[in-house]
């Protein structure tokens, strides 16, 4: 059932969704915090809150619903509601959400919602949210504030983008071995898929545990664009890969940008963005951008006025590619009031 949302757009009144709570890990035991009514199959032992009622899996037939770009609330819950890595009481619990946050929806999944938390992405029962006036101002469904200021001109940025590299996209033998900043093996990968993670800074391994650039290093195979790297594995409050100040990456609002250019952290409004419609994609997307971005990220290859965007996905990245081509020029503000509620 979709219930009309106070920031002017529809929202799944039954799924919830929560990334970003700032926390870094799970607490021995497990977070304290709401799932599936009387179910306590949550990972982390003793999870005794609540998520969908039920069993709280997503639909058997994979299909995904999308919403437009809007805010909701930890509702109906005594205490807190469980953030998880997927949507699933099954998934790992990755934070815990005292009632009334406010959580920026991404996208929908059955009786899940998967939401922005402070910009760590994850899951939560639809159940416990609720419609909300976005932090930061009202909203049309075209952004977050948009009867606030942009904020001062900028200039002219331009833009490339890149992804996490999940492994599953790549073949080729199994020849070629990634190593920890120990020269200790993480994984035995294609070369294809080698070369991907180490031009995108962060991948998706087939095991399902998602690494990092870690720093540069002597073992391994050298990177296609100069040097040889070598990664560490994230949290799974990371599932889109770390940033620059070791900060959870978050699909459509993460940029990478020249620190002498912009201040990472710095939050900004590029105003062709701002009423675009992402496409849904693989789980993420279906929603309107409000043109609102935060510098999370630097790049080797960043320099001036080029910023990257993070699209989460190399098919997402295709599709925006056909919205806004590679190296295509966009006017950036500072983001004043606008954007404020993206800031860290």
């Amino acid at each position: 059932m979709l219930a009309l949302a106070a920031c002017g757009a529809e929202v799944p009144s039954t799924r919830p969704d929560a990334a970003g709570d700032g926390l870094s890990a799970v607490p021995d035991g497990g977070f304290p915090g709401a799932d599936a009514a009387g179910d306590s199959r949550g990972t982390g032992g003793g999870d005794s809150g609540v998520d969908a009622p039920g069993d709280g899996g997503a639909p058997s037939d994979g299909s995904d619903d999308t919403t437009a770009d809007v805010c909701v609330e930890v509702c109906n819950v005594s205490g807190n509601l469980n953030l998880r890595s997927g949507p699933s009481t099954n998934d790992a619990v990755i934070a815990s959400m005292p009632g009334g946050t406010k959580l920026r929806v991404i996208s929908t999944s059955g009786n899940w919602t998967q939401v922005d938390y402070n910009g760590q992405i994850g899951w939560a029962s639809s159940t416990y949210l609720c419609p909300s006036t976005p932090p930061g101002g009202t909203q049309d469904g075209g952004g977050a504030s948009n009867d606030g200021s942009p904020g001062a001109a900028i200039g002219t940025m331009w833009i490339t983008y890149y992804y996490l590299a999940n492994e599953s996209d790549y073949s080729g033998s199994k020849n070629t071995t990634l190593y920890d900043s120990n020269c200790q093996a993480i994984a035995v990968v294609s070369a294809s898929y080698s070369d991907a993670v180490c031009i995108e800074g962060s991948g998706k391994l087939q095991s399902g545990d998602v690494i990092n650039y870690a720093k540069s290093c002597s073992c391994g195979r050298p990177c296609p664009t100069g040097g040889t790297v070598c990664y560490k594995k994230l949290p799974a409050s990371q599932p889109w890969g770390q940033g620059a100040y070791s900060n959870a990456l978050v699909p459509f609002r993460s940029i990478a940008v020249d620190k002498s250019f912009l201040a990472l952290k710095r939050v900004i409004y590029l105003k062709e963005w701002d009423g675009v419609a992402i496409p849904a994609l693989g789980g993420i997307g279906g929603f309107v951008h409000d043109g609102c971005f935060r510098a999370d990220d630097i790049g080797g290859a960043i320099t001036g006025n080029h910023f990257d965007f993070f699209s989460g996905t190399r098919a997402m990245y295709l599709a925006l590619d056909k919205i806004f081509a590679t190296k295509s020029n966009f006017s950036a503000y500072d983001g004043g009031t606008r954007c404020a509620y993206l800031a860290p």
